[in-house]
C-alpha cells in the first residue's frame, strides 16, 4: 500500500464521487529530452549513458493506495468536539469549524506527516497512462473533480470544465514551475475507492 496526497478540495471531490482521475508531474530532470511515450511509461534519452532509458509511474494498475490529507489528532480538539473518532480532516471542516479551531489554538498537521492508521480513503488504480497536460478533455477535467465555471471573453474557446481544472492545476502546481503554460508531462492515473484491504466499497 503507497500514500498519495490530496489537497482539501480534491479530497472533498473524491469523497462526493467526482474525482476519479488525478494528474502527477513526471520530474525528470531530462523530460525535456524526450523520445516517446508508451501508455505506462516515457522515453528519454541520457546523455550520460549516451542511450535511451525509460520513466516508469509510481503506481501501477491494481496498486492500493491511501489519502494522506490535512489532518489533526482528535485528542487536540477534544474539548468541544463529541465523537468517537480518533483523527479529524480539514476537509471535512465548515467555516464556523475553522474559526473556532483557530480560536482553540488546535494545530493542522501536514498531509506529508499523517500516518497510514489516520488514513480514510483508500483508492484501486484501474488505469496509468502518460500523456501531456494539456491533452486532458473535458470528460477528464470533470473526472479530475473540476466543477464547471462561467464562460469568460478571456477563454473563449475553452470548455468550462477546462478552465476549472485549469484553475485548481495552477493553484497546486505553478509555483512549483509545473504551471498549465508549460504543459508538462505527467502520469495520469485512474482509480475507485475500495475498502483498506482492496475490496470494493
Amino acid at each position: 500500500m503507497k500514500p498519495i496526497i490530496f489537497s482539501g478540495e480534491m479530497v472533498r471531490a473524491i469523497l462526493e464521487g467526482r474525482k476519479t482521475q488525478t494528474r502527477r508531474v513526471i520530474k525528470d530532470s531530462l523530460i525535456e529530452y524526450a523520445v516517446k511515450k508508451t501508455r505506462v511509461c516515457l522515453e528519454v534519452f541520457d546523455s550520460e549513458i549516451n542511450q535511451c532509458r525509460n520513466i516508469y509511474p509510481r503506481f501501477k494498475v491494481g496498486d492500493i493506495l491511501y489519502v494522506r490529507e490535512t489532518w489533526m489528532p482528535y485528542a487536540t480538539i477534544e474539548s468541544w468536539i463529541a465523537d468517537e473518532q480518533l483523527y479529524f480532516y480539514k476537509a471535512d471542516c465548515s467555516e464556523k469549524n475553522l474559526r473556532a479551531l483557530k480560536r482553540d489554538n488546535a494545530k493542522w498537521r501536514s498531509p506529508y506527516h499523517m500516518p497510514r492508521e489516520a488514513a480514510r480513503i483508500f483508492l484501486r488504480v484501474t488505469d496509468v497512462r502518460c500523456e501531456r497536460l494539456q491533452d486532458i478533455t473535458e470528460h477528464d477535467a470533470r473526472a479530475e473533480g473540476a466543477r464547471g465555471v462561467m464562460r469568460t471573453n478571456t477563454f473563449p474557446s475553452v470548455e468550462e470544465p477546462l478552465i476549472a481544472f485549469w484553475m485548481i492545476w495552477d493553484g497546486l502546481n505553478a509555483k512549483r514551475g509545473y504551471g498549465w503554460d508549460s504543459n508538462p508531462w505527467v502520469f495520469v492515473y485512474e482509480f475507485e475507492r475500495c475498502e483498506k484491504d482492496g475490496g470494493d466499497e
